[in-house]
């Protein structure tokens, strides 16, 4: 079991792909995957207990950084394949992620899943209606490159959450209001139905969970 310790909510991250050479994946890992410094607001963030969703040398990026040092990692959980990972997701409250096989393992297992995504990205996958996956629901860039907006709507959602009165049902946590949030959501939009923004979408209110 995953320890929360004091904080109300444990919340997974995964912020770079497997990639690490020059093929079509990693190539794309430049568009899609976050700088870990870019991670610094959201990992201060108070009363979240952060577990790193990530194998590899990438995971100890986050303990180079001062708010990442205490961030457990797969490595230390002991978590050697994907089934271990899924064993570890289904104990999270929340998984931020961004668009890489964790977000797709979370989306089938039912895991709230907040999805970072980057100015280029597979619309014909993510815009579909209905949604691929009814509990993830979609941050995305305002202009390519932007990442400090994205962590920083995500920091505020989490933030409105917390002081909402978070419930914890399942490992899905939901706003005691019970309101649906939008599917997605451009960074720096405005908040008017629960964490998050409001899009233009067709499909912004449609129900995000469970």
């Amino acid at each position: 079991m995953l320890d929360r310790g004091d904080r109300p909510l444990l919340a997974g991250l995964c912020w770079h792909g497997s990639g690490g050479g020059r093929s079509r994946v990693d190539l794309d890992d430049d568009f899609r995957a976050i700088p870990v410094a870019a991670l610094r607001p959201l990992l201060a963030a108070p009363g979240i207990q952060w577990v790193a969703l990530q194998l590899s040398d990438r995971a100890e990026e986050l303990h180079a950084i001062p708010e990442g040092a205490d961030v457990p990692t797969l490595d230390e959980l002991g978590v050697r394949d994907f089934a271990d990972t899924a064993g570890v997701a289904q104990q999270l409250d929340l998984v931020v992620t961004i668009d890489t096989s964790v977000a797709h393992l979370c989306g089938v297992l039912g895991v709230t899943t907040w999805l970072l995504l980057g100015g280029t990205f597979d619309r014909a996958r993510w815009d579909c209606v209905p949604p691929l996956y009814p509990t993830v629901r979609q941050f995305r860039q305002p202009a390519p490159g932007d990442w400090p907006s994205v962590v920083g709507a995500v920091r505020q959602a989490v933030a409105r959450i917390m002081v909402s009165g978070l419930t914890t049902i399942r490992g899905r946590p939901l706003a005691a209001q019970g309101q649906a949030a939008p599917l997605w959501c451009h960074a720096g939009e405005p908040d008017a139905a629960g964490p998050g923004g409001h899009s233009g979408s067709a499909v912004q209110h449609a129900i995000a969970r469970r």
